[in-house]
């Protein structure tokens, strides 16, 4: 995962807009994971020796059914939210970027080509709207919902929870790990 703090400084401008839209992302991610229960459940009545209810099936697939609904209404919502939050957060660099143009003042820009300011303007900003509004969403998503999974299993068998916490932490350890190592040269 890459979250680089400098970047968060130019969404201060825009940063409600970003916070809806990981707010949505999660809550897509916890009703996917609640459509995988009653998908799991459903395969475990129709694998059951037990003659399964049928009224229980039928209760199972209408919600899941309306879980998958929700979950494309609000897909196709938070995409739109995106497109918003997408275009205010290029206006602000570009604002942001052309005042510190302004405040360089033209010694600065005789110095350097105008291919590169352009460059800048267009295809580097353009770089930075996909990240606050597509990675910066799915992997603040997937951080809140570890912990909401590994809350969910502290509750539900305090010893499979300690273990998730435990292998989370190792595997934070193993990556710090391995950078050491990569800094070294020998890996």
């Amino acid at each position: 995962m890459f979250i680089n703090k400098i970047l968060f400084r130019f969404a201060k401008l825009s940063y409600k807009s970003i916070i809806v839209i990981i707010a949505f992302q999660t809550v897509i991610a916890l009703i996917t994971s609640a459509a995988s229960l009653i998908t799991g459940q459903l395969i475990s009545d129709f694998l059951s020796p037990a003659d399964p209810i049928k009224s229980s099936i039928t209760q199972k697939i209408l919600m899941l059914i309306a879980l998958m609904v929700i979950i494309a209404l609000m897909g196709m919502y938070k995409g739109k939210l995106a497109i918003k939050a997408g275009i205010e957060v290029k206006n602000n660099v570009r604002s942001m970027l052309i005042q510190k143009l302004f405040l360089l003042g033209p010694c600065y820009l005789k110095d350097n080509r105008t291919g590169t300011l352009t460059s800048i303007m267009t295809s580097r900003v353009e770089w930075l709207m996909n990240y606050y509004v597509l990675y910066l969403p799915t992997v603040t998503s997937a951080i809140i919902n570890a912990f909401v999974f590994i809350a969910f299993l502290i509750y539900v068998d305090i010893v499979t929870g300690l273990i998730g916490v435990i292998s989370c932490i190792a595997k934070r350890k193993n990556r710090k790990f391995e950078k050491g190592y990569r800094k070294s040269g020998t890996v």
